[in-house]
């Protein structure tokens, strides 16, 4: 139970709001485990790590998880299946919604990639910052503005 202002709010141990949720913007459907499971236990964690990551704690030490087991897939060929992300692919993308993409190939390359795109977050804090804001193909912030030609 949490208290908030005289008001009790109950939480689910097993399966707390930050797995039932997909992260802001990334218009992902679904509950995580319904994702991890399907990409075996090293990615199906990674993969639960980067869903999480800064929504339960700190979110270095969860983006430094999935590197590591991202890693480990790669050295060890830890690939069991895929996950078919259901989204709105309409949605611009998210650098969190890539790698997670990514993981979900479940392939030695996207997870590389994803290591690798998770290591720029880690080694630059305005990209971390920016987890989860609509990006273009190139990495830059995504602008909604409608564009006029005058």
């Amino acid at each position: 139970c949490l208290h908030h202002q005289g008001t009790v709010t109950m939480t689910d141990p097993i399966n707390p709001d930050y797995y039932k949720t997909a992260p802001e913007n990334t218009s992902i459907h679904g509950e995580c485990i319904d994702y991890a499971t399907d990409l075996g236990f090293v990615l199906g964690s990674a993969f639960k790590y980067v869903w999480r990551a800064g929504r339960k704690g700190d979110i270095r030490q969860d983006l430094n998880k999935a590197v590591k087991l991202l890693d480990h897939a790669v050295h060890n060929g830890s690939f069991r299946g895929q996950a078919h992300l259901r989204m709105d692919l309409a949605t611009p993308q998210t650098p969190r919604r890539r790698i997670m993409l990514l993981i979900a190939a479940a392939n030695t390359a996207s997870a590389r990639n994803a290591a690798q795109l998770i290591r720029a977050a880690l080694d630059n804090p305005a990209l971390l910052d920016t987890i989860d804001q609509p990006t273009n193909l190139r990495g830059a912030p995504h602008h909604s503005k409608e564009r006029t030609d005058d």
